[in-house]
């Protein structure tokens, strides 16, 4: 009995402690335009390329399934990011690369968008779903999604883009 009560009060303080889950860390990194398309006189489409940085800092590996990130500018939604289903091992870095296919038309039809950029800086916001199944020590499996939302800010004279994301993790 005393046995029993040492091996429950250990899990119990492991799984408060060391293996409570951990948001991921994301970022994202434009890589370079793939392609510029004007279609009629209106419409104009631009793919760039991404790459998301994924640091899974839980002792369980989490493997996704397909989605789609949406980038907007305000509330119209300018792009949409494919995600590749794959796995974040436990504690390591994955990198996704990916291309953002965005609507130049949409971008340019919204009456905000000359004043949100006379500062030299487009700011984007970002927001993705990522359902998939933790898995610890491949013995435990959880139904998990992960939430991440995006700042992106594009600096138009030096092309550089920096993002700030905040990512958390529901079983």
């Amino acid at each position: 009995m005393l046995m029993l009560m040492v091996v429950v009060i250990v899990m119990l303080s492991l799984g408060l402690t060391i293996f409570k889950p951990k948001n991921p860390d994301i970022s994202i990194h434009p890589t370079g335009l793939e392609r510029f398309q004007v279609i009629g006189g209106s419409n104009a489409n631009m793919t760039m390329g991404m790459m998301i940085t994924i640091t899974n800092r839980n002792y369980a590996s989490f493997e996704y399934r397909n989605s789609t990130s949406n980038v907007k500018f305000r509330d119209t939604v300018i792009a949409q990011v494919p995600i590749v289903a794959g796995i974040a091992p436990a504690r390591t870095t994955v990198t996704v690369k990916t291309s953002a296919e965005f609507m130049i038309g949409e971008l340019l039809r919204d009456p905000n968008f000359w004043t949100g950029i006379s500062n030299g800086t487009l700011n984007l916001q970002s927001s993705s779903v990522m359902p998939g199944i933790a898995r610890m020590f491949n013995v435990f499996k959880l139904k998990a999604t992960t939430y991440s939302d995006c700042h992106i800010a594009f600096d138009l004279l030096t092309k550089a883009a920096n993002s700030t994301c905040v990512s958390r993790i529901k079983f």
